[in-house]
């Protein structure tokens, strides 16, 4: 899915962003310095997003405090943000629904279950974060 993101304080108006299971699908920037958002954008393409979000957060341009770099860093860290999410909660409704389907198991077993796999997949991604 494509994402929008509006970047603050830089000269690119507009941030296309699709990501697919934490990889930089493509990215499309409007406005900006053409030549130099197409080579960061076709260097970022194929990449994690953790990754590029490592090497690009921070960034300055001039004396503006960002960056379109910086901007597209923040860009993906929401969209990262919102994947985990999607997923966490894709993961939670899956198990919680399982959690009463009686196969030879009680509802009480599968839900403390649902709740030690929920835990643990919230702590690992904490720590990713």
């Amino acid at each position: 899915m494509i994402k929008t993101y509006t970047p603050k304080g830089v000269c690119s108006q507009k941030m296309e962003i699709e990501l697919e299971d934490g990889v930089i699908k493509n990215v499309k920037v409007i406005g900006g310095c053409d030549g130099n958002l197409k080579g960061i954008m076709s260097l970022v393409k194929g990449c994690r997003a953790e990754d590029v979000i490592e090497r690009l957060n921070g960034i300055e341009c001039r004396t503006k405090g960002t960056s379109c770099p910086d901007q597209l860093a923040k860009a993906l860290e929401e969209e990262v943000k919102e994947e985990k999410q999607a997923h966490l909660a894709c993961i939670a409704h899956k198990t919680s629904h399982d959690a009463f389907s009686h196969h030879g198991m009680s509802v009480f077993w599968k839900s403390k279950t649902l709740q030690k796999r929920q835990e643990r997949l919230s702590a690992r991604f904490v720590r990713i974060a």
